[in-house]
């Protein structure tokens, strides 16, 4: 697919490739490019937020190579590949701020896109009973 391919380039141009497991989920549609499409709340990252943290916001003060794929809606949520000597080591849930000041929590570590996944599916489930309890809701 042409998303696919572009995203690849996205990360070749950064000197890393992606992971074969990343491929697999784009090219099956796991997950939808925009807000409100397949395993919301997360979706993966558009060509423009596939750049190293460090050089996206570099007054964060980042020294780890990580690269956004994947993000919360509604959210400052994003899943990133960490890379050492250009491949991926861990995949990092992170939470920031643009500030001033500009700062980066890191949530949670995973050591697989697939780990990754199953957390994710807890936050798809709750975003489904969220929707349940408002339809619930008696009208004023």
């Amino acid at each position: 697919s042409d998303v696919c391919s572009s995203d690849l380039e996205a990360f070749r141009a950064h000197g890393v490739e992606a992971p074969s497991e990343y491929i697999w989920l784009v090219q099956h549609r796991t997950l939808g490019f925009d807000a409100f499409t397949q395993f919301e709340p997360w979706h993966f990252c558009g060509i423009e937020e596939i750049l190293p943290l460090s050089k996206r916001w570099p007054k964060a003060g980042l020294r780890r190579e990580l690269i956004p794929f994947a993000r919360m809606q509604g959210s400052d949520d994003i899943v990133c590949f960490e890379f050492a000597v250009g491949r991926v080591i861990r995949i990092c849930h992170i939470h920031y701020d643009l500030g001033p000041p500009v700062y980066v929590e890191f949530h949670k570590e995973y050591s697989t896109i697939w780990d990754w996944l199953d957390a994710a599916l807890g936050d798809v489930r709750f975003w489904f009973e969220l929707s349940q309890r408002e339809k619930e809701k008696p009208m004023a």
